[in-house]
């Protein structure tokens, strides 16, 4: 068996990598600690729904926008309410009322 040395190794593919990655990610106690919160989080705060189900609901919903207005408005819109997000995500995270988070 020979030592790896630098001539002898070749870099990984870009599948190579990612799969190394999300296996490393899969396997860290602390990352599944985190998915763990997350999901408790949304289950508690879905309480009547289960997390899965509404995330299938979302989905389900996407595709029929995909379906009826098509790829490029479906992809405006998600960008849109996505970016709208982003913007308010600190004051609705901070508890501000609905007039802050307008004047922000």
């Amino acid at each position: 068996l020979e030592t790896a040395k630098p001539e002898n190794l070749i870099k990984a593919s870009t599948l190579e990598t990612a799969k190394a990655q999300y296996l490393q990610l899969r396997n860290d106690p602390g990352m599944q600690r985190k998915i763990r919160d997350v999901y408790d989080k949304a289950k508690q705060t879905l309480h009547p729904i289960k997390p899965e189900y509404a995330a299938v609901g979302v989905l389900m919903l996407w595709c029929s926008l995909l379906y009826f207005i098509g790829f490029t408005k479906t992809l405006m819109m998600t960008s849109v309410l996505m970016l709208l997000g982003i913007i308010v995500a600190p004051d609705v995270m901070a508890g501000a009322n609905i007039t802050t988070i307008l004047t922000n």
